[in-house]
């Protein structure tokens, strides 16, 4: 009886001694999440901005910061406008206007169901919500920085008449990586954490720009 019951001890203070591991670990891991949230989130706000540099054949990206240069640039849009993401890598950063205008004549066509043929005058702008993924070198050191914009378009739609020009982009906020801050269980059986925080990143950023499209269309009502 003795026996047994030191050995029913013995298993409980293994079990005890597991389980204040996995707690200890799993503090660990989100004291490690806090923290690279945190130096993450200040690196976006604490940092250069894009500019561009807009002619009739591209829209040039730089960095606004002397002590920085711009080393690849990204956007994404929301998944209603356009599912696949704009990537640079090649200096200089820059995209033709062509590109960015046939993603806005789509929205406009397929989205907002004007045509050519449509005998509506439509004169003014378009704005579509984006965001910029970029890489910069900052004093010498490598950063990656993220910025909630506004693309502006001029349109002119009248008969057979269609204008589409990209104009300039504003703008709205800096954000950081991952978007939220969120709590994330690992372990030896799960998807490794990076992986994790880039799936749920990637939800959390089309909510923001779905958030963005369906109030600008809202005001425009």
């Amino acid at each position: 009886m003795k026996k047994k019951q030191e050995k029913i001890f013995n298993i409980l203070t293994i079990a005890i001694s597991i389980i204040a591991l996995f707690f200890s670990y799993f503090s660990y891991q989100l004291s490690i999440q806090s923290f690279e949230y945190e130096k993450i989130r200040d690196t976006f706000i604490y940092t250069p901005t894009i500019i561009e540099k807009v002619d009739s054949v591209f829209v040039q990206f730089k960095s606004s910061s002397e002590n920085s240069e711009l080393q690849s640039l990204s956007i994404t849009f929301p998944s209603e406008i356009n599912t696949q993401k704009i990537r640079m890598i090649k200096k200089p950063i820059q995209i033709s206007n062509y590109t960015l205008e046939g993603i806005a004549e789509k929205y406009i066509e397929d989205k907002l169901r004007l045509k050519r043929k449509d005998s509506v005058e439509m004169v003014g702008n378009i704005n579509i919500p984006v965001v910029f993924d970029y890489s910069c070198v900052v004093f010498g050191s490598s950063q990656y920085l993220r910025e909630s914009r506004m693309l502006i378009f001029d349109i002119h739609y009248y008969e057979n008449t269609k204008s589409i020009k990209f104009n300039s982009s504003f703008l709205i906020d800096r954000l950081g990586y991952p978007l939220k801050k969120r709590t994330f269980y690992t372990g030896p059986f799960s998807k490794p954490l990076d992986i994790k925080i880039a799936i749920q990143d990637s939800i959390d950023l089309q909510e923001l720009l779905r958030n963005q499209l369906r109030a600008k269309a809202k005001m425009k009502n």
